[in-house]
């Protein structure tokens, strides 16, 4: 049962890869992505890094689940664990490429001309000295209404939401029935941009 349990396991990690390497020319190209786990930010800058940090990763798992299935000692502990610690190596490279955008040929070409979060907060800092709202990240006003078959789930509301990858801000909802709420709407997007889209986009 464990042999079989560790080719599972195995299994499991190169499927995991090989998900990740697939999704890698969307993101390249431009495809939207952005996860954080804990501390580390992964999003479409530093996807490929990540996706280099995963494959070792699970690389050294599949090693040590067939060193353990095979009871070959050297896959099970010295194979698996080279490649594990070379994916741990490489958290350093993931954090400046999301800190300062370099090395360059990490990050997709359209990205390669933004800072990285360094730069963007110096920037930030910058507007605000200036009397400007801290970014000009296009913001989009979404109208959340409930579901057709559940019309009194909640009330009908009004969200700004920032649309750039690497940014997850969002203002408090604004009850559509409240007076000039799209106006309030508005002003909280322009407290976070200067780019807040005309449209209301309807969910």
């Amino acid at each position: 049962m464990p042999d079989v349990m560790s080719l599972l396991v195995s299994i499991a990690a190169i499927a995991y890869a090989v998900w990740r390497v697939a999704r890698l020319p969307a993101v390249w190209r431009g495809a939207s992505f952005h996860r954080s786990y804990r501390k580390l930010e992964v999003n479409r800058r530093s996807y490929l890094i990540f996706v280099v940090e995963v494959g070792l990763l699970c690389a050294g798992i599949m090693l040590g689940g067939i060193g353990l299935a095979v009871d070959n000692e050297w896959l099970r502990r010295d194979a698996s664990l080279a490649l594990v610690l070379l994916a741990v190596s490489l958290l350093p490279v993931h954090l400046m490429v999301n800190a300062f955008n370099r090395p360059r040929f990490l990050v997709p070409p359209d990205l390669r001309h933004e800072p990285g979060w360094v730069g963007r907060r110096q920037q930030a800092r910058r507007r605000r000295a200036t009397g400007r709202p801290p970014t000009s990240h296009p913001v989009q006003i979404i109208e959340i209404r409930p579901l057709p078959d559940e019309p009194d789930a909640f009330p009908p509301v009004l969200v700004a939401s920032c649309t750039s990858d690497e940014c997850d801000w969002e203002s408090r909802e604004v009850p559509l029935e409240k007076p000039r709420a799209e106006a309030i709407a508005r002003r909280y997007a322009a407290g976070h941009s200067d780019n807040v889209l005309p449209d209301i986009e309807r969910d």
